[in-house]
């Protein structure tokens, strides 16, 4: 006797660990009903809701499973089956092609198993009807089901006609992490034991930022998922205590040096910049630990960092650039340890559409929502002038976008622009995002989103950069190039503060040499971008390219 059709939904239930569904009860219904029979069959189609807990249902459930020697240990296939038919339900015209294809998608994003049976819906997602997707027509609707029904056929063929098939005609193959390719490898490989940014939130900031993602937690993030939930607790504490013995104090220490912010596109060279900029000991910064843990780190810095530095991969997953509690780190991961509003919230579920992008530049906020994410800022800012009170220089590319909304707070800030080839920006920001969302992610990344995500936050961040950089003075802004520091560096920080008016560039130039000396060893990563994604930066970034005079790089 072979067993009933919802079958493969239950199954696949299964798999992604979900027990309290009343469709497991119709399943267990419609098998009694079928002329299957066990004990706990009876007992699972008895239950009603609400039911009871999960770990007893999936007692419950195993057993049930077991005892009609229902089968789940090829998950792949499970999958497989599945899809296979719900896809011949949409094309017989019983179930909605788009509403199919969406449901398809959520599984492709929950299992680290659905890539290889569903590979061939990856171009679809959220923004399909976004018309940079259809080669710049506006698609109807007929266009869209007619694309979805011919990629739900070619699913149906057997794998050996699959291999036959152009998987990537027209627009399609530009939504496949391919579109990028990484020359060799470097970088740290990823260790269950590294610490992840968001180890040292609290539980009110972890909660903030997991409602933001829907909790969507894939299988392969649950561990993570309940470890920083663990460590989540521990912070709260942490923080706590450290209110109770520095609050006021923070609260009442004055901010006498404006801070300088170092900004540019990611990848651009402002970790480099910002190495450079600390050498000079009239600095202070926030460094990776004050980053990890920014609101307890004043209290815990002297004995727990030491127990978790040994933890800490020697260099960052995305290049060859060193790391450590101490070096520095983007203010930007801070913020978003803190609970408040970030787009980096899109590394913990990179598969999940834009989470608070229009944090990105702060310009399409409430005025409360300006306010509030202000107030994080310099609360962050007087933690930093309380372990050090000296001139703080923050380096976090979002800043870029948002510097109008920064000087209503810190109207003498300064701003050093950084620039770097946009050709090479783009690949490198491809794997950044690919990189940080495979580490620091409770998502298996497909990257299905990263190439729009690239392109659109490059724009926004520059087209709120062009508006906000006619609100500084001279002496406020100043802007160099990275290939000018990497060849000429003491040249190009000479400028830096000359433009800026700041002192003390004789006393640190030594260092500055002594610094460049020692990256002489430093291997760039190598990409290849498809020339359509070329073309399309030539096209979209143009303002960037003629702005700073940059050339597509020889092959």
């Amino acid at each position: 006797m072979q067993s009933i059709e919802s079958t493969a939904e239950v199954l696949v239930l299964k798999i992604l660990n979900i027990y309290g569904d009343k469709t497991w009860v119709t399943w267990a219904v419609d098998m009694l009903v079928a002329g299957f029979d066990s004990e706990h069959l009876r007992i699972l189609a008895g239950e009603r809701e609400p039911f009871c807990y999960s770990c007893d249902m999936q007692i419950l459930i195993d057993k049930v499973l077991n005892e009609l020697q229902i089968s789940y240990s090829d998950e792949t296939q499970i999958i497989k089956n599945y899809a296979t038919s719900l896809i011949k339900k949409a094309l017989d015209g019983k179930a909605d092609l788009l509403e199919t294809l969406k449901c398809l998608s959520n599984i492709y994003c929950e299992t680290n198993y659905a890539y290889r049976c569903l590979s061939v819906l990856y171009a679809f997602e959220d923004d399909i009807y976004e018309e940079w997707f259809w080669g710049g027509k506006k698609p109807t609707q007929k266009m869209i089901d007619d694309e979805i029904r011919k990629r739900f056929r070619e699913f149906l063929l057997p794998d050996n006609e699959k291999e036959k098939i152009d998987q990537k005609p027209m627009h399609l193959n530009k939504m496949s992490n391919k579109t990028v390719e990484k020359k060799e490898k470097s970088g740290s490989s990823d260790r269950f034991w590294h610490p992840r940014f968001w180890d040292g939130m609290t539980m009110s900031a972890w909660y903030k930022q997991v409602v933001k993602g829907k909790f969507r937690v894939a299988p392969s993030g649950v561990a993570m998922f309940g470890i920083i939930s663990a460590l989540s607790v521990l912070n709260s504490g942490y923080a706590a205590l450290q209110s109770l013995f520095y609050g006021r104090k923070i609260h009442e220490i004055k901010i006498e040096h404006p801070p300088v912010f170092i900004i540019g596109h990611w990848r651009s060279g402002t970790t480099l910049l910002h190495e450079y900029m600390i050498l000079d000991k009239q600095f202070t910064f926030a460094d990776t630990y004050s980053c990890f843990a920014p609101q307890h780190f004043l209290l815990t810095r002297r004995w727990l960092t030491p127990l978790i530095s040994f933890l800490m991969p020697k260099k960052r997953p995305m290049d060859n650039m060193a790391v450590g509690l101490d070096r520095p780190q983007e203010d930007e991961f801070a913020l978003c340890a803190m609970g408040m509003h970030s787009p980096y919230v899109n590394i913990i579920f990179p598969n999940n559409p834009p989470i608070d992008a229009k944090f990105l530049t702060l310009k399409n906020v409430s005025e409360q929502e300006r306010r509030e994410w202000l107030d994080g800022l310099e609360s962050f800012l007087r933690c930093l002038t309380f372990a050090e009170n000296k001139c703080v220089i923050f380096k976090s590319p979002p800043h870029t976008a948002r510097i109008a909304a920064i000087l209503e707070r810190f109207p003498n800030a300064k701003f050093i622009h950084i620039h770097r080839n946009p050709y090479s920006l783009y690949a490198s920001t491809f794997n950044l995002w690919m990189q940080l969302s495979v580490v620091h992610g409770l998502q298996r990344s497909n990257g299905k989103r990263f190439e729009a995500r690239v392109f659109r936050m490059f724009e926004e961040m520059y087209a709120a950069f062009r508006d906000d950089i006619s609100l500084l003075k001279p002496e406020q802004f100043t802007e160099i190039a990275y290939d000018a520091l990497t060849s000429q560096p003491a040249a190009a920080l000479e400028k830096v503060y000359h433009d800026l008016n700041l002192l003390g560039f004789e006393q640190s130039q030594e260092k500055f040499l002594q610094f460049a000396a020692s990256q002489k060893s430093y291997q760039k990563n190598k990409f290849h971008i498809d020339p359509d994604i070329e073309a399309k930066i030539t096209e979209r970034w143009a303002w960037y390219i003629e702005r700073y005079g940059y050339q597509l790089p020889d092959k």
